[in-house]
């Protein structure tokens, strides 16, 4: 017999489920307007630079609200406060992850402050992962 406690535990919260559903609404969205834009170019005389960027755009786009669909199905449902600080860190590089690879598609920024950023944003990534391991030990 489930117990109180633990059918809590396992219900997704409801803001991560339309989390969720604007993550994926937004990633049909990104795959419709680059694949617009993909044919557009494609068939078209003269080439664009900026087309490709916003191809470049929503590509990165997709792939982020993919990994956010992911980490929130993976992590939403424990009610543990470490994993909570974890889920929001992997959301929150995720985040910066596509606002730096924004800044070089458009070549706002310089290519080794980039991979700079990335290594510093991996680095939390994975020491909130490793919280989450520790701790999950630690209870035990």
């Amino acid at each position: 017999m489930v117990t109180q406690k633990e059918s809590q535990q396992n219900t997704y919260p409801a803001f991560l489920l339309h989390a969720d559903r604007l993550l994926c609404l937004l990633a049909v969205m990104a795959l419709m307007v680059g694949t617009t834009l993909l044919v557009i170019q494609i068939w078209e005389k003269d080439s664009f630079k900026w087309i490709w960027q916003i191809v470049g755009n929503m590509g990165v786009l997709l792939v982020m609200c993919i990994l956010a669909i992911t980490i929130n199905r993976l992590l939403g449902r424990t009610t543990s406060i470490v994993v909570r600080i974890a889920h929001a860190a992997l959301e929150l590089s995720v985040i910066a992850g596509f606002v730096l690879s924004t800044l070089v598609i458009w070549q706002v920024t310089d290519l080794d402050v980039a991979w700079r950023a990335i290594g510093t944003i991996s680095v939390l990534a994975i020491a909130s992962c490793m919280g989450v391991v520790v701790s999950r030990m630690a209870t035990r």
